[in-house]
């Protein structure tokens, strides 16, 4: 049986609810209007909806405003049930001004499908958590969001414009679409907090973060998972435009502090900064979590440690190729800052592009490590190039010592066995960097130093590859 709702006006009115329960059960709300619509039972400020047994809805041209709910769902609150229940909203539909605890325009939880169509808008809408929608899945679920903007949105906690949370233990999730975040600020994830507990998760998805801030981590984004041996994969075509944040990752802000594997490919920052680690990108990683970055295009971006990327690595190991980072500024570390930790490994694998980059005011102009445990972590160049890149001392000041090593600086403490071999550059190459100081090239500042030059080939483990 199919049900409508059409061409009504609802304003300061309480919400509709709308239940269905059977397979052949169809509701369709289409070209109305919901202003000011309250809840003050905790769900749904327009629309109280809950699909099981593979029921479908469809909202179709309709437009919400000013709606409000106290905790779920300022405009909508869906839990869908079952996995071929279905909650359709087109894009011809519109959500303004709308603001709840959770999810400040949609609130959806369950285990069925989510569908969003190309051209839906959510606009200024506000919350705690997903100032804009707010998705919370159970079980496997199908999640798409087919050409989605959220302008304007914002939230006091988490997701300023989303928040994801896969909450189950699956063997596999695959999140698609086509997603854009213009001017959306919250205190982790400016755009986007991604939660999951999932053996595997591939997102295709194409992101678009415009003038994104994070008053702490993860001015575009921010992601975590929490399962022992999870699988990511970022595959999607995703840009990074003028994001923000105050402490992690103007860009992005990845946490892999469980075993297992992200891999991020294909992304590109531009014109990003964080006022303290990772201009474009910060990543936590530790417990034998490994980051894998493929392809990523870094430009423009700043911060005082590491002005495209700043790493944290414990018992955990992180692995580029095909990376460029340009014209990026920092004070430790113009393009890259690496901590290195007990266990930890950092690799530039294959062509590893610094160009350009400036360390103002510090030392380590294209990449600046520091370990404290220097007997048992590893760094390692089997292919990058740092060209042109400069450190440049603060005049003003002696202390601490700046100016120091214009393509690398190397510093750390416990004393390094050269014969572990694991500060490795011998796939480095170097041209025409320069510092205020001393280490046009390189400054190592760490014991054993003499010892490791004299290791290998005529120094080859120092001085990289001049072939």
């Amino acid at each position: 049986a199919t049900t409508e709702l059409k061409d009504q006006n609802f304003v300061d009115e309480q919400p509709i609810y709308i239940y269905r329960d059977q397979v052949e059960d169809i509701y369709i709300v289409q070209n109305c209007t919901f202003t000011r619509c309250i809840s003050e039972q905790d769900y749904g400020g327009a629309l109280r909806i809950n699909i099981s047994n593979g029921a479908q809805i469809s909202i179709i041209s309709t437009n919400f405003s000013q709606c409000k709910s106290s905790h779920y769902g300022g405009a909508i609150s869906a839990t869908i049930i079952y996995t071929t229940s279905k909650l359709t909203i087109d894009g011809s539909c519109y959500f303004d001004q709308c603001s709840a605890g959770y999810g400040g325009a949609i609130y959806a939880n369950g285990t069925g499908q989510f569908i969003l169509n190309a051209g839906l808008v959510i606009n200024n809408c506000s919350s705690n958590v997903g100032g804009g929608i707010h998705v919370s899945f159970q079980s496997i679920v199908t999640a798409k969001f087919n050409g989605v903007t959220f302008k304007d949105c914002s939230s006091t906690y988490e997701g300023g414009g989303l928040y994801i949370d896969f909450q189950f233990d699956s063997d596999y999730i695959k999140f698609t679409g086509d997603i854009t975040f213009d001017n959306c600020s919250s205190q982790y994830g400016g755009g986007m907090l991604l939660r999951f507990n999932s053996q595997r998760l591939e997102i295709s998805t194409k992101f678009l973060f415009k003038n994104c801030i994070s008053v702490r981590d993860g001015g575009g984004m921010s992601m975590y998972y929490s399962q022992t041996g999870s699988n990511v994969i970022m595959t999607g075509d995703t840009t990074f435009i003028n994001c923000t944040s105050l402490n992690y990752g103007g860009g992005t802000q990845v946490s892999a502090t469980q075993s297992g594997t992200v891999e991020i490919i294909g992304q590109k920052f531009k014109d990003c900064s964080s006022q303290y680690f990772g201009g474009a990108l910060s990543a936590v990683i530790q417990s034998m979590g490994q980051l894998i970055i493929r392809g990523l295009e870094i430009e423009n971006c700043s911060s005082l440690q590491g002005g495209g990327l700043y790493l944290q690595v414990w018992e955990g190991q992180l692995i580029s190729d095909n990376l460029t980072v340009k014209n990026c500024t920092g004070r430790y570390g113009g393009g890259m800052f690496a901590f290195i930790g007990d266990q930890g490994q950092v690799i530039l694998d294959n062509n590893c592009e610094f160009l350009q980059c400036t360390s103002n005011k510090g030392n380590g102009g294209g990449i600046y490590v520091n370990s404290d445990s220097l007997a048992t972590c590893q760094f390692q160049i089997n292919d990058a190039l740092i060209k042109e890149c400069q450190a440049i001392e603060d005049e003003l000041n002696d202390v601490p010592p700046t100016g120091y090593g214009g393509g690398i600086f190397v510093t750390g403490s416990e004393d390094y066995n050269v014969f572990s071999k694991r500060f490795n550059l011998k796939g480095l190459k170097m041209i025409e960097n320069t510092a205020s100081r001393r280490g046009q090239s390189i400054y190592i500042a760490m014991t054993k130093v003499v010892e490791w030059c004299k290791l290998g080939i005529a120094g080859e483990y120092v001085k990289g590859n001049y072939s």
